[in-house]
């Protein structure tokens, strides 16, 4: 068992596939807390280096390549994620350090011309990016690593300390991460990991050496935190419930294999999965049916088999949720057409596929967060892209189409944050700039562009 906790009161963890305790961590007092907003800000306050910085990352990159396998193991045991999958993230989690490194290394003084203007022969005018100062992150239990990755990585080259809240439903990940790269040579006051209560977490991010928040998570706390703190610099990025649009010249095959793997894959606990499939009428009937045997055969169960492609939620509570989002949406008159069989723990929810869901409900227009795909008709590409632009969650979509005018209609007129072209809304690469529209979240993350986020610029005018 991994234990981050020194006496009372403490939280523990539980593997969701069989219930096993894994560990537990120290609930974070206001003492505590207070010291470490104390240390970051005082760290900020100090003069660092960014080449020592960037070296130190690229350390971190290297430390968690030496500790690959047992990375993937706890992140196996502690969110369910299937193994396949849990490989993926630690090796982006490399990415994404090495990422860091180069770009802060790159991060120098400006110049700019401004020749244009009769004044320009009497000065020289350049910028410089700055750390914005301390900053509040918060991690959610999907992507524990990762997403920690993508707080701690660019706001440490930039020269921002992070105090980062670990998911109560998978803090051991968070905090082995934390300790690896405090080994790596990334101190503490540099970076603290936390385990805050929700009233907690809430005065942290007022607290006026706070100085940005970056949030991952639901909608809901997103926006509440962010209207708590009107004048800080906030990202956030929050739910989504992607679209897939099936086009009629495309590879319906390719298509259907996409959706499911990204619907169903990790049990749906991905902002960017597929949830609605929308296929041109014209092909309507060859997706459905293919959809419904590749729904039926989906490898469901222990996730730490190769195979699995949905293993189980992060609890039982959080499945049972997702029970009632499907019964609620059968009782208002969908149809469930499709189910992977077997017999399962309650944290598993078996891949379900759904047609006939009124575009306005609840299981279409809001995260399910969970493995299950809806399917539905279309008509008119221009009209389904209006649709979709009045949604609330904006996140990522994909289009399959093999037209070069389709695909740029879709790229040209959705305002979503992210469109993927002949695969899966799924599809992210860490130095891609990464966020929402809408309810969907505010700000970019995406090493680079979490980096600028990070930072406030500074002019330099001087006179010659």
């Amino acid at each position: 068992m991994l234990d981050f906790a020194e006496g009372r009161p403490r939280l523990e963890s539980f593997d969701p596939w069989n219930g096993e305790k894994l560990g537990s961590v120290s609930c974070t007092s206001d003492e505590h807390l207070n010291l470490a907003l104390d240390a970051a800000w005082n760290r900020w306050l100090e003069p660092s280096n960014i080449q020592e910085r960037c070296a130190i990352a690229a350390n971190a990159a290297e430390m968690i390549e030496r500790n690959f396998e047992a990375l993937v193991e706890l992140l196996i045991r502690e969110t369910g994620k299937p193994v396949t999958f849990a490989k993926g993230e630690v090796r982006r989690m490399v990415h994404t350090f090495r990422l860091a490194s180069r770009l802060g290394s790159a991060q120098t003084f400006q110049s700019l011309d401004v020749s244009y203007d009769e004044r320009a022969a009497a000065y020289s005018v350049g910028y410089s990016r700055f750390p914005v100062g301390p900053i509040a992150g918060f991690v959610p239990y999907n992507w524990p690593f990762n997403l920690a990755a993508h707080k701690i990585a660019p706001a440490y080259v930039a020269g921002c300390p992070v105090v980062l809240k670990a998911s109560p439903l998978a803090p051991l990940c968070t905090f082995f991460l934390a300790q690896l790269l405090h080994e790596a040579g990334i101190e503490e006051r540099w970076l603290k990991v936390v385990h805050l209560s929700n009233e907690q977490a809430q005065r942290w991010v007022q607290d006026p050496r706070i100085q940005m928040l970056s949030f991952t998570g639901s909608a809901k706390v997103g926006w509440m935190l962010k209207t708590s703190v009107p004048k800080k610099k906030t990202v956030l990025e929050l739910g989504g419930n992607a679209p897939v649009i099936i086009c009629p010249d495309a590879d319906v095959l390719h298509a259907v294999s996409k959706c499911v793997t990204s619907g169903y894959g990790y049990a749906g606990q991905v902002c960017i999965s597929a949830q609605n499939v929308f296929a041109h009428a014209s092909i309507y009937d060859d997706v459905r049916s293919k959809l419904i045997e590749a729904t039926q055969n989906r490898p469901t169960g222990d996730p730490r088999e190769p195979s699995t492609v949905c293993g189980p939620l992060i609890d039982r509570q959080t499945a049972q949720k997702v029970r009632q989002k499907i019964e609620s949406a059968v009782a208002s008159g969908a149809k469930v057409i499709a189910k992977a069989e077997g017999t399962f723990p309650e944290t598993v929810v078996e891949p379900t596929l759904i047609e006939g869901a009124d575009l306005e409900s609840e299981i279409v227009c809001e995260e399910v967060f969970g493995p299950v795909l809806t399917l539905h008709p279309y008509e008119s590409l221009n009209d389904l892209c209006g649709f979709l632009n009045d949604g609330k969650y904006r996140l990522q979509a994909s289009v399959f189409t093999n037209d070069k005018s389709a695909a740029t209609e879709v790229f040209s007129s959705l305002r979503y944050g992210g469109i993927v072209h002949n695969d899966s809304p799924s599809v992210r690469f860490d130095s891609m700039p990464y966020g929402g529209e809408g309810d969907s979240g505010f700000g970019r993350e995406g090493v680079e562009f979490a980096l600028e986020e990070m930072c406030e610029l500074r002019a330099w005018i001087s006179a010659r």
